[in-house]
């Protein structure tokens, strides 16, 4: 390895030729980070959108009898536009845009001027930034969380007996007893889910053998959640009651509060709940955290407010999701945090950042509504057209 000294005789100071004694150096540089703070996530994502140009600043001198003949120099190449080679010692040659500069004299420092220069970096390096697509790294991480909840299920089940069997069946069971009920809530609601049902019900009839093969068992049941979520967030059936995902959205809530009894053998006996219940119930949360996460893409929230409380339920979801595997909880924390950046851009697309809601049970005067919002008739009246303008009743939006 060469000597440092060495490699600084080898680039002395200079720029545009006109040689400084070098003093000291700095360089600058960095980078413009975009910094998202998600609605109720208690966190951030940051993106690098742009690169700071490199900056260097230098302090040196100009010695000798000739010194005003070389400040004069160096005045003549501080002042020439465009870009100039900048000869750095340790670092070597590169382009710049001068930025400012200082020469200072002295009466008790004859023959000898110090010269302090900013420059900027003509060019930067060749990096290329791309903006990370939430909606495509919320799949990414849709795809890991079926892996990662097979990996702790198949750890912590126990089948070694008929009693733990039976147990796993009737615990298993009721996961596709909830998804079954909440398909059939929305088909009343929405309209024909003919194709996710027989899906269930195909699941449901061969249970003895899938309860035996949990890596079958939880690929028909993430299989059964994407059909339900796709059909819901497509839209392309008529919903003539209801706002499809709202309604599903509000129904995988009800994870927070499942639970699984594994009920009675055929002898009346009541069986023991054991791991194998509580892996059912975690199934069925993480299925709910997944489907509730997936929905984001397709979700349209009234407001911020409601974004807001959407994101809550996520965290919610997720943190119900947890369980003792550090690689599935990476998993979700990855997809809760995907999930609330896709919710919060959709809040940005809509133009619902200052955006607001309230719900009234009774008519109120809108001049006397908007005074005390803050906001103007024209807005309410923008946002929710309503009938009378002077009566409004129901949730109200404003800015």
């Amino acid at each position: 390895m060469s000597d440092w000294r060495e490699e600084l005789k080898k680039t002395p100071l200079s720029f545009r030729g006109v040689r400084i004694i070098w003093t000291d150096t700095k360089e600058s540089g960095g980078f413009n980070n975009d910094k998202k703070v998600y609605p109720s996530l208690g966190g951030w994502d940051i993106d690098q959108i742009s690169q700071i140009p490199n900056s260097f600043s230098i302090n040196g001198k100009l010695l000798g009898d000739d010194y005003l003949d070389k400040k004069k120099i160096l005045k003549e190449a501080l002042l020439t536009p465009g870009k100039g080679t900048l000869v750095l010692p340790g670092l070597g040659s590169v382009d710049v845009l001068v930025a400012k500069w200082n020469i200072q004299e002295r009466l008790d420092a004859k023959g000898m001027a110090v010269v302090s220069i900013d420059f900027d970096k003509y060019q930067p390096d060749e990096i290329n930034f791309a903006e990370p697509d939430p909606v495509q790294i919320l799949v990414d991480y849709s795809e890991q969380q079926q892996a990662a909840t097979l990996a702790v299920v198949e750890e912590n089940m126990d089948l070694s007996s008929d009693t733990l069997l039976l147990e796993a069946k009737k615990a298993f069971g009721s996961v596709f007893d909830e998804i079954l009920n909440i398909t059939a809530m929305l088909q009343g609601k929405t309209g024909p889910l003919a194709d996710v049902l027989y899906e269930i019900e195909q699941a449901q009839g061969k249970l003895d053998t899938l309860v035996t093969l949990p890596g079958e068992m939880l690929s028909s049941l993430f299989s059964i959640m994407d059909s339900l979520v796709s059909f819901v967030a497509t839209g392309e059936q008529v919903f003539a009651l209801v706002d499809p995902i709202r309604s599903c959205l509000q129904d995988f809530k009800r994870a927070l509060k499942f639970q699984i009894y594994p009920g009675t053998n055929d002898q009346n006996e009541e069986i023991p709940k054991t791991q194998n219940s509580r892996m059912a119930e975690h199934t069925y949360t993480v299925l709910a955290f997944y489907g509730t996460a997936k929905l984001m893409e397709s979700f349209e929230p009234w407001s911020q407010e409601d974004a807001e409380q959407q994101a809550a339920v996520l965290v919610d979801l997720s943190i119900a999701a947890e369980s003792n595997s550090s690689d599935e909880n990476e998993v979700i924390r990855n997809l809760r945090t995907q999930g609330t950046a896709v919710l919060y851009k959709t809040v940005q697309s809509l133009g619902l950042v200052n955006q607001k809601e309230i719900f009234l049970t009774s008519p109120v005067n809108a001049l006397f509504l908007a005074a005390q919002l803050g906001t103007t008739v024209e807005v309410l009246q923008k946002f929710n057209r309503p009938e009378n303008l002077f009566q409004m009743k129901g949730r109200i939006l404003y800015v």
